[in-house]
């Protein structure tokens, strides 16, 4: 069974690294000159980077009959580098959320594209802490039309898990009827408004200090800002919204059905 390259760099390894790794691997202790004929890297090149290599711990030195010889470490070892890797980036996490406080707040925004773009903002979502909540208007018949069910079903799982609620505001139609029908057990309290009153196509959620806008069109992109004040000022909208068709839905003034 080969092993791609591209699997390799994905670990941190540049390319010429990896085939120098794959290489090493093959051969079991051998010489520069071999493994440049093996990986394609010109002999040159290997001196340059092979040192660090050996200081990662990813290629092993010896000698035999006065000539330096290189091997690759057991596989196994990746996985105890990225352990490493884990308990470094925790060690040095409060310092960089430290700096990052300290910075000036100015807003961020961050644009995403595709149906794999939309997957990312809708995971951001979830890095809240547990016990948080989501506000925002949603068009649940149009995420589904481009959005695997299963993703979503997963996506609502982990937010449940999470403790995360949500409160939205959306379109009635059958779609989004049968779907509220899951509200208690999903953590969502909704608030339904007639299709020809409501015509968004657009989905917005605010959470912690950031405002998320996915579009399910043509264009399939996300959107996330980041910035407490536009944060408060959607949620604040949100929320007086909110308030007056609760009180609106008490007088039976609107036809769609809450939660």
């Amino acid at each position: 069974m080969s092993v791609d390259v591209s699997l390799l760099k994905q670990l941190g390894m540049e390319e010429k690294e990896a085939k120098m790794y794959l290489a090493a691997l093959e051969f079991g202790p051998t010489t520069i000159v071999k493994l440049a004929k093996k990986s394609g890297i010109k002999r040159t090149t290997i001196y340059e980077f092979i040192d660090d290599m050996v200081a990662r711990g990813l290629i092993a030195t010896s000698i035999s009959v006065k000539r330096t010889l290189y091997s690759a470490s057991e596989p196994v070892k990746l996985e105890q580098l990225i352990e490493k890797q884990r308990e470094i980036i925790k060690e040095i996490l409060p310092g960089l959320e430290s700096l990052a406080k300290k910075s000036p707040q100015r807003p961020r925004v961050r644009f995403y594209e595709g149906v794999e773009g939309i997957r990312s903002v809708y995971n951001d979502t979830l890095s809240q802490s547990t016990d948080s909540e989501i506000v925002g208007y949603a068009v649940f018949g149009k995420a589904y039309q481009i959005i695997p069910a299963s993703f979503l079903k997963e996506y609502v799982s982990k937010r449940v898990k999470k403790n995360i609620s949500i409160r939205v505001i959306l379109p009635s139609d059958e779609y989004i009827k049968e779907h509220v029908k899951a509200n208690k057990e999903e953590l969502r309290e909704s608030i339904l408004l007639p299709e020809k009153e409501f015509p968004i196509s657009n989905e917005i959620n605010i959470y912690q200090n950031k405002v998320a806008i996915l579009s399910f069109g043509d264009e399939k992109i996300g959107i996330i800002i980041e910035s407490q004040q536009i944060a408060d000022t959607q949620r604040a909208i949100f929320n007086l919204l909110w308030k007056s068709l609760k009180k609106t839905q008490k007088t039976g003034k609107i036809d769609g059905k809450s939660s």
